[in-house]
């Protein structure tokens, strides 16, 4: 190869690189990238333990998505819960007695769980709003995922 055919294509390359890179830090503005965790959720999204905390952080990219879509889930469980009178046809709430502190401000939090009966995904009701929507908290890679793919 030629050296004006190398500097040509280095120069196409360099081109992309920036273009591609540009693109993504404009999409990114303003958010981190969100580091999911990979383990055991002890059964419920939002209850820690085996040496695992909330980590409370920085606004992450795709976290305003993923808090509509949540909030979009648990307004439809709460309109069966009010019309069904305990269950709907995938999720139930189950309401426990006491409060709940939270891990992060000691903020005194309700004391209700989201049930989805058909994949057995669990979320604490404070999970979406104190957690994720005040503290940052990054949810487990696989809550994540129920949450937007659903």
């Amino acid at each position: 190869m030629d050296v004006k055919k190398t500097c040509a294509l280095l120069a196409c390359l360099a081109g992309f690189y920036y273009t591609t890179l540009m693109r993504e830090t404009k999409q990114n503005e303003g958010c981190v990238r969100p580091v999911f965790w990979e383990g055991n959720t002890n059964g419920c999204e939002g209850y820690w333990g085996n040496g695992r905390e909330p980590v409370k952080g920085e606004p992450w990219c795709g976290k305003d998505e993923f808090v509509a879509k949540l909030k979009a889930k648990e307004d439809e469980c709460d309109t069966a819960d009010k019309e069904h009178q305990g269950s709907s046809h995938w999720c139930k709430i189950e309401r426990q007695r006491g409060l709940a502190t939270s891990r992060i401000d000691d903020t005194v939090l309700g004391n209700h769980e989201y049930h989805d009966i058909k994949t057995e995904v669990c979320w604490t009701g404070d999970f979406r709003a104190h957690y994720v929507g005040l503290h940052n908290v990054v949810p487990s890679r696989a809550f994540h995922s129920y949450v937007m793919e659903s």
